[in-house]
């Protein structure tokens, strides 16, 4: 006997909104799917909501306390709210965390990052060098983009972040903190040659073009 609820047709027309950022930020919830990042959200303290499995996927035993939050999808349902190509078996509904906007000695800022998967890799290699401070501008792609946290590979959990609404004046903010803001450019010096302070703030800009003037201004 399957010890698991169906899932209801409110939540999977939910699953389906969260895939417009509008719904997501209206909400406060976002969607993930493949084990990997499920688990790193629970263990890092996430809000699960609910977690989708499909009919044939082995729930792992230390799931078995969240059992009353898994639902059951038939195979016609995972065609419709799925976001990759092959469904990983399982995924879910979690609570956007509230972050305490406390910085630590070193911060990466993100200008125009346009492509989800780019940041999703940033926030993972970051979280490997034990870096989980973000600050990004209005114009970089939503951080709970579905590619984004695939590529993330559940460094979601770690990372705190928030959107700054007018990045020159964030910047200065820091300088005046006593961080140094330090830019990455093809023309910059050779970051072998660099000596780093302890407190900084390290700015990568927009994938084509760069990171804008008035911010290397501020470097």
């Amino acid at each position: 006997m399957n010890m698991y609820s169906n899932l209801s047709i409110s939540n999977l027309k939910l699953i389906n909104k969260l895939k417009d950022s509008k719904y997501r930020y209206e909400y406060k919830l976002f969607w993930v799917e493949g084990l990997r990042s499920i688990s790193s959200f629970i263990e890092h303290g996430l809000e699960l909501k609910f977690a989708v499995i499909s009919c044939d996927f082995s729930v792992p035993e230390d799931f078995i306390k969240i059992k009353d939050k898994i639902f059951v999808c038939k195979n016609d349902e995972i065609k419709k709210i799925k976001a990759t190509e092959t469904f990983p078996g399982i995924g879910a509904v979690f609570a956007m965390p509230s972050f305490e906007k406390k910085l630590s000695d070193t911060i990466i800022i993100l200008e125009k990052i346009s492509d989800p998967g780019n940041l999703g890799t940033i926030f993972r290699t970051a979280a490997w060098f034990g870096i989980d401070t973000f600050i990004l501008d209005s114009e970089t792609v939503d951080p709970y983009n579905e590619k984004t946290i695939r590529a993330s590979m559940g460094a979601l959990g770690i990372i705190k972040f928030h959107f700054a609404k007018d990045l020159k004046s964030e910047l200065q903010n820091l300088k005046a903190q006593g961080f140094s803001i330090i830019s990455t450019c093809m023309d910059g010096t050779n970051i072998k040659e660099t000596s780093f302070p302890k407190k900084r703030a390290i700015v990568f800009g927009k994938e084509s073009s760069g990171i804008s003037k008035q911010i290397l201004d501020i470097s």
